[in-house]
C-alpha cells in the first residue's frame, strides 16, 4: 500500500525554498519556518503610557490599557521595532502555504496527491480562509482534487504571487488543508492587514484599502453608493437593510465618539434582527443584508476597533451566516456571469449585476483584511472566472430606457477577473494594449481597484 504521507509532486517551503517529497516532513518544517521567521529579532517595547505607568502592554496598535482609559497610545519606535511589529501583523497557521500562482513556471501545478488534502471551491467569505501551496510536477498532472465540505480551516492567507502567464486550466481556488493550532484564537488580528510577500504589491494593497475607507461616507448619498450599492432610482424607498444601513451611516459620519457604543450596539442589533428572520428573507433582501454588513465591518476598519475582539468575531459570523443561506439557496454560487445566465429585465440586471459586485468587492478586501469568520461558506467559482463588472454607464442608468441604450453598446472585450490579468500580462502585445484601454475608458471606480488588484493575485 503507498504511503499516504507521500506526494505524487515535490512541495517546496514558501520561505525558504527548500524542497520536499513528505507532507509530514513539509508540514513540520513550514511550521518551524514560519514561526521562526515571525519570532521577535529584538525585545518589543511598551508603548509611552505603559512605560510610565510602569505597567504590562499589551504591545498592540492601540494597547488594552490605553484603549480602555482613552489614553494616546504612542510607541517610540526604531527601525528594528517596526520589522517586529509589522511581522506581528502577518498572522498565519502552522501549516499557511504559499500561492499555487506564484511561480511563472508553466510546470508548477496545483495538483496534488487526493489523500493528502482536499480543495474546495473559491467562495465569498471563504477567501480569507486560503491556504496557498506550491508543488512541482509533471505538465500533465493539472487535475485538482475533489473537494470536502467537512475540513476546517480557520486561517487566512497573507501571501500574494504573480500568476503564470497564461491560464489554460482553471484552478480550483483556495486549496484549505489546515486547521488552527489550540490556544491561538485570540492572536488572530482581525482587520489588521495583510502584508503582502511582495514589495511592488504593498502600493496596490495601500491604495484597495484607502477605497475601502472610503465607503461609510459613500453611503451618505444615493449619488454617492460604493460601486457594489445599487441606487435603486426605480424604486422611491431603498430595501429596508440598505435605508438603515445609510441612516447608521449618517450617525457615523458625526465622528462623535460618545455615540460610538451606540451605534456599535445598534449595527449588532440589526444584524441579529436579520439572522433571527433569515427564514422569511427573499435572496434579495439577504443579500442587501449581505451588502450592509460590508459597510459595517469598513466601519470598524477605519475606526481601527480591533480591541473589541468579540463584538468583531460576532460581526463577522453573522455576516458568514447570511452568506451561507444565500448560497445555500442558490445553488452554492453567489455569482454567475451574464453571458452564462441572461438577465429578462432591468430589475433582474441589477440584481445579477449587484451579486457580482458584492463578490468582486469581498474579493478585494480579503486581498487586503484579515477576515477570519468562525464557520465557512462554500461557492463554486473560482477567481479568474469571477465576472468583471458591467460599463459604469450601463450600472448608473436612472432609467429602464437608458439601461437599455448602453446595453445595446456593450461590447465585451473582457468578461473574467482572468481575462483581465492575462491582458495585463501582455500589456506590451498592441491587442491587449486596446482591449485594456477601452475596457478602463468605460469602467467605474470598481474597475479601477480591480486593475489595482492584479498585483495581489
Amino acid at each position: 500500500m503507498a504511503d499516504v504521507g507521500l506526494v505524487d509532486a515535490v512541495l517546496s517551503c514558501p520561505t525558504c525554498n527548500k524542497l520536499f517529497r513528505a507532507t509530514s516532513s513539509y508540514n513540520r518544517h513550514v511550521s518551524y519556518c514560519r514561526r521562526a521567521q515571525l519570532r521577535p529579532k529584538v525585545r518589543r517595547t511598551s508603548c509611552r503610557a505603559c512605560k510610565a505607568a510602569k505597567v504590562r502592554c499589551s504591545f498592540q496598535r492601540g494597547c488594552t490599557r490605553c484603549t480602555s482609559k482613552g489614553l494616546d497610545c504612542i510607541y517610540e519606535r526604531t527601525s528594528a521595532v517596526e520589522h517586529v511589529a509589522t511581522a506581528r501583523d502577518q498572522v498565519v497557521s502552522v501549516e499557511s502555504i504559499m500561492n499555487p500562482w506564484s511561480s511563472h513556471d508553466q510546470s508548477f501545478s496545483a495538483s496534488v496527491h487526493p489523500q493528502v488534502m482536499g480543495i474546495l471551491d473559491f467562495n465569498l467569505t471563504d477567501v480569507e480562509v486560503m491556504q496557498e501551496r506550491t508543488s512541482i510536477s509533471a505538465v500533465n498532472n493539472g487535475g485538482l482534487a475533489p473537494g470536502s465540505r467537512d475540513i476546517l480551516a480557520v486561517t487566512h492567507f497573507d501571501s500574494v504571487g504573480t500568476l503564470p502567464a497564461t491560464w489554460n486550466l482553471p484552478f480550483d481556488f483556495p486549496m484549505k488543508n489546515s486547521v488552527m493550532p489550540e490556544g491561538h484564537h485570540d492572536d488572530f488580528g482581525y482587520l489588521s492587514r495583510i502584508t503582502p510577500w511582495k514589495a511592488y504589491a504593498q502600493h496596490s494593497a495601500d491604495l484597495i484599502v484607502e477605497a475601502l475607507y472610503a465607503i461609510p461616507d459613500q453611503m451618505l448619498r444615493r449619488e454617492t453608493f460604493p460601486p457594489f450599492i445599487h441606487p435603486h432610482w426605480s424604486h422611491s424607498a431603498l430595501p429596508e437593510p440598505l435605508a438603515v444601513c445609510m441612516h447608521l451611516a449618517s450617525t457615523y459620519s458625526s465622528r462623535s465618539s460618545e455615540l460610538r457604543p451606540f451605534l456599535w450596539r445598534t449595527i449588532l442589533t440589526e444584524q441579529r434582527r436579520a439572522i433571527e428572520r433569515i427564514d422569511t428573507l427573499s435572496d434579495r433582501e439577504i443579500l442587501a443584508q449581505v451588502q450592509a454588513g460590508i459597510v459595517y465591518l469598513t466601519m470598524r476598519l477605519v475606526d481601527q476597533a480591533m480591541h473589541d475582539l468579540e463584538w468583531t468575531r460576532e460581526m463577522l459570523t453573522l455576516q458568514n451566516d447570511l452568506c451561507t443561506r444565500f448560497l445555500d439557496n442558490n445553488e452554492s454560487s453567489f455569482c454567475n456571469s451574464e453571458e452564462a445566465h441572461p438577465s429578462l429585465t432591468w430589475e433582474d440586471w441589477i440584481y445579477a449585476e449587484s451579486r457580482r459586485r458584492t463578490s468582486l468587492i469581498w474579493f478585494l478586501i480579503t486581498r487586503t483584511i484579515v477576515i477570519m469568520p468562525k464557520t465557512e461558506c462554500h461557492t463554486t467559482i473560482s477567481p479568474e472566472t469571477l465576472p468583471l463588472p458591467a460599463p459604469q454607464m450601463q450600472w448608473q442608468a436612472q432609467t429602464r430606457e437608458a439601461w437599455l441604450e448602453e446595453l445595446g453598446t456593450e461590447d465585451s472585450v473582457m468578461t473574467t477577473f482572468g481575462s483581465l490579468v492575462n491582458v495585463k500580462q501582455h500589456i506590451h502585445e498592441q491587442e491587449s494594449k486596446q482591449k485594456l484601454g477601452l475596457w478602463n475608458a468605460r469602467m467605474d471606480r470598481l474597475g479601477s481597484l480591480l486593475n489595482i488588484a492584479v498585483a495581489l493575485v
